[in-house]
């Protein structure tokens, strides 16, 4: 039994979410991390084909009750990543320097 890992390409985005151009033409590579960034940070509706995609993550985190909805964040993430075909090995928050910070380790599926 062989096993290989799908690897989705894309357009990329550079830092603000503006489409990467190099020699006049798009830049394509593994989209995987873009893919996960664009479910956090959209919202339901966003998505057209997917209308329930999307956690649109800051709005829980500026919430009022963030400490308490950090659980429920964490399910709706896994939840979304899992309906765009993700397996998620692991998803919590980490303090890395006095800063809260979200991990995420998820490999595509198919």
């Amino acid at each position: 039994m062989s096993y290989f890992r799908t690897i989705a390409k894309d357009i990329k985005l550079d830092g603000v979410g503006d489409l990467l151009t190099k020699d006049g033409d798009f830049v394509i590579g593994e989209s995987d991390q873009q893919h996960i960034d664009d479910i956090l940070v959209s919202g339901k509706g966003n998505w057209r084909e997917w209308p329930a995609l999307g956690v649109e993550i800051h709005r829980s985190l500026n919430s009022t009750g963030q400490i308490t909805n950090r659980v429920g964040l964490l399910r709706r993430i896994r939840l979304n990543l899992e309906f765009d075909n993700f397996n998620v090995q692991q998803l919590q928050f980490v303090r890395v320097n006095g800063n809260v910070q979200l991990k995420i380790d998820a490999n595509r599926a198919r």
